[in-house]
């Protein structure tokens, strides 16, 4: 019986060896395929830069994305609506890719920005909006901070003025009865 249960045991230590060598070498297949898949989203967006790209300076503006989206560039609509972005969408999305506030994007950032859209997880997704939401949250509190020192010293300016004018009304008032006394 012990021999039996030896031989059973090497048995099933074989078959949960080849099992895990197979599960490993499956990862790794999709880790490749993955991979693949990746160039090859990244060289079809690529293509699609240049054929928006109406200037051919390696640049993508507003305007270029746009008519890319409106023209006959079905591949560029139907992918960007994949991604809920509809047209009244695509200048808030250019927003978003044109960090530099330059008013044109670079075909490696916005190439990026598609195959990142495309292949992100969920939780790295939320991730970004939460960060941007710190960064608008962040944006708005230096803003109200300028606005409030504005509003200061607007008041301040506005109290000088009504101090200049009860000064001169002050000075008109004595140089009348002054004159009235000569």
């Amino acid at each position: 019986v012990s021999v039996q249960l030896g031989f059973m045991n090497l048995i099933l230590s074989s078959i949960v060896d080849s099992a895990s060598a197979a599960r490993e070498e499956d990862h790794q297949q999709r880790a490749i395929e993955n991979k693949n898949l990746g160039l090859r989203r990244l060289e079809m967006w690529r293509s699609i830069c240049s054929s928006i790209d109406a200037d051919n300076n390696g640049f993508i503006s507003r305007e270029e994305l746009i008519e890319g989206y409106e023209s006959a560039e079905d591949e560029v609509r139907d992918y960007l609506q994949s991604l809920d972005i509809r047209r009244e969408d695509l200048e808030h999305f250019f927003d978003l890719m044109d960090t530099g506030r330059t008013g044109n994007v670079s075909y490696e950032e916005f190439t990026d920005a598609l195959v990142k859209a495309q292949s992100q997880d969920i939780r790295i997704y939320l991730l970004s909006v939460r960060l941007l939401n710190m960064q608008i949250l962040n944006r708005v509190a230096e803003h109200t901070a300028q606005l409030n020192i504005l509003r200061d010293n607007t008041d301040k300016v506005n109290g000088a003025k009504d101090l200049f004018r009860k000064i001169n009304t002050d000075n008109k008032s004595q140089r009348q009865s002054l004159r009235h006394s000569c």
